[in-house]
């Protein structure tokens, strides 16, 4: 099943001999749209189809946290207990930490990815669980558990050590036997590197002149990315997880509500699956990226819509392509703005570096009549609309209006406000 208007809008991100993607489209339990657009891999012209398996980067972790809440429900775990517990060696500033800080981000444990060591010297070796967990014990947390937010891959590597303790399983094992086979996802697996996996996406970076895509050990992400799968099977993932095949109803509600922090105030991450507000509706989902591969799986609740997109390039718009998608299906016009022209004072105003709660930089340069910024994407242009309101060029749903020295960043995510340093 396929329909030309969603063909249409991902062939304007799609061209020939380039990688692509894999997309699936579900509405009232139904397919109507599943398709592949560009090459699986460049150097034998192999195209994407719709069994083709991709690396899926961080839709991990919903996964992971489902595997959690189900052992919860068995009674085999709590998610208000310590690392500890379950963390032979503990070490003493890891104490305390409860599983649910580490499944909702509010840990405070260094995310080993962003350590430059690390992605520099140790990324390419294969490393057994324990060995990864010692590349990152000894880093100093980042502030006190449940005290704020920070996406930590360490976290959900932690979560896979406190899976194997509370099953008496690898990770690997458990996840195949308590999900994969159950709800017969064929195609879904551990993806390492070693076996033949048929119908297996290349992964590349850049876009213009695409590479091959720089090495990683698949031992590395483990529970927090080391998956892989296809569209027809996270379609079926999605229904499954929602509809109380893999988790209760209300282990379900506690995957999709954000948490809160020490002090009472709100997240707006739950239990490996985000939940946002998107043109004032629900959206829940969770993105990924790992070298070569960028994905997106989001469902809209109030249409009984869910979209998955699989993208075998690190400079694929993702989030743009699924929610475009969404929006065709379901009628909503594309946001379009007006240009107007700032004088260069007015735009030097405006620019700078911006710092924002998840730890992501903004900063700004004046170029062209334009505001340009690595964000989002390499050489990203926000042109302007107002005194102090500009646009994405290349995507018009993310803005930014900013207000003295803060931004507001409107995205595919919660709005969120940065500051100027």
């Amino acid at each position: 099943m396929r329909r030309p208007d969603l063909d249409a809008w991902m062939e304007r991100f799609t061209s020939p001999g380039r990688p692509g993607a894999a997309v699936g489209v579900r509405q009232g339990g139904a397919v109507i749209h599943e398709a592949g657009y560009g090459l699986a891999n460049l150097e034998w012209d192999i195209p994407i189809g719709t069994d083709t398996v991709f690396r899926l980067g961080s839709i991990t972790k919903q996964f992971t946290a489902a595997a959690v809440v189900k052992l919860a429900e068995a009674g085999k775990l709590g998610l208000g207990d310590p690392l500890e517990r379950w963390l032979a060696d503990c070490p003493a500033p890891w104490r305390g930490v409860t599983v649910r800080q580490l499944l909702d981000h509010s840990a405070g444990i260094a995310n080993y990815t962003d350590d430059d060591r690390f992605m520099t010297e140790e990324v390419r070796r294969d490393h057994s669980l324990a060995q990864l967990i010692e590349q990152f014990r000894d880093l100093p947390p980042d502030f006190a558990p449940g005290e704020r937010y920070q996406y930590s891959n360490s976290g959900y590597v932690l979560l896979g050590a406190v899976i194997e303790a509370a099953s008496g399983q690898d990770y690997e094992t458990c996840l195949r036997t308590q999900l994969f086979e159950p709800l017969g996802l064929a195609r879904t697996a551990y993806l390492y590197d070693e076996p033949i996996v048929p119908r297996r996406a290349s992964g590349y970076v850049g876009y213009r002149a695409p590479q091959n895509a720089p090495m990683i050990s698949m031992y590395n992400p483990h529970a927090a990315g080391a998956l892989g799968s296809t569209v027809g099977d996270l379609l079926r993932w999605e229904a499954a997880l929602r509809g109380g095949e893999v988790v209760s109803a209300a282990g379900y509600r506690d995957m999709t509500t954000p948490g809160r922090f020490n002090d009472g105030a709100p997240m707006f991450y739950g239990l490996g699956l985000v939940r946002i507000a998107v043109r004032g509706e629900t959206v829940i989902g969770h993105g990924g990226g790992i070298n070569g591969f960028v994905t997106y799986l989001a469902h809209w609740p109030d249409h009984d819509l869910t979209v998955v997109v699989l993208a075998n390039s690190g400079a694929f718009p993702v989030q743009q392509a699924c929610f475009g998608l969404a929006r065709r299906v379901l009628g909503q016009p594309d946001a379009a703005y007006e240009p107007v022209v700032l004088p260069d004072a007015a735009l030097a105003a405006r620019a700078g570096t911006y710092r924002f709660p998840t730890t992501e930089v903004l900063e700004l340069q004046v170029k062209d009549g334009a505001l340009a910024a690595d964000f989002h994407h390499p050489g990203g242009v926000y042109r302007p609309f107002g005194d102090d309101r500009f646009f994405l060029a290349d995507d018009p749903e993310i803005t930014l209006v900013f207000e003295g020295d803060r931004v507001t960043l409107t995205d595919y995510r919660q709005p969120m406000v940065g500051e100027r340093h």
